[in-house]
């Protein structure tokens, strides 16, 4: 039963995010050469691992290929993650990035057994791409980032 919760928290938290990069993911894919690296990493809250942070990455200087993708990753029980761009875990193109993260709060379940989603946890503080001092570089070939160090309040 848990690793059901888990799987439709996930589901869920995609869902949520896709009215900020869903449609972004469509529109990036062009004619499906967009090379992806791996791309892996963490997020910790008061320095311990973050369990359903949602990870995006934004193009600081994109390529009218890149401008409106948004790779993005959510965090599991160990607060690490992956990014996918077109298919899970595919990573993202090579590129410098701003990167925003919400941390949605979790409800009550619903009577089908789902997740419903709360508020930010953060309360939008690390979800203002223009303001947000997080960056990261993908390189071509596997990316393994130094983990994202973040406070609950």
């Amino acid at each position: 039963m848990r690793l059901q919760s888990q799987l439709l928290f996930s589901r869920t938290l995609v869902w949520l995010a896709f009215p900020f990069c869903g449609l972004s993911l469509i529109a990036g894919c062009g004619d499906g050469k967009l090379g992806t690296y791996p791309v892996h990493g963490a997020v910790n809250v008061d320095s311990k691992p973050a369990v359903g942070v949602v990870v995006f990455f934004a193009p600081v200087s994109p390529s009218e290929e890149l401008k409106n993708i948004r790779p993005m990753g959510i965090t599991g029980t160990d607060g690490k993650f992956e990014l996918t761009t077109k298919q899970k875990g595919d990573g993202a193109p090579g590129g410098q990035y701003k990167v925003v993260m919400m941390w949605p709060a979790s409800g009550a379940p619903g009577q089908d057994g789902s997740i419903q989603m709360g508020p930010d946890r953060f309360k939008n503080r690390y979800m203002d791409l223009e303001k947000s001092e997080f960056r990261a570089e993908v390189k071509s070939g596997s990316n393994d980032l130094p983990p994202f160090e973040l406070k609950s309040h």
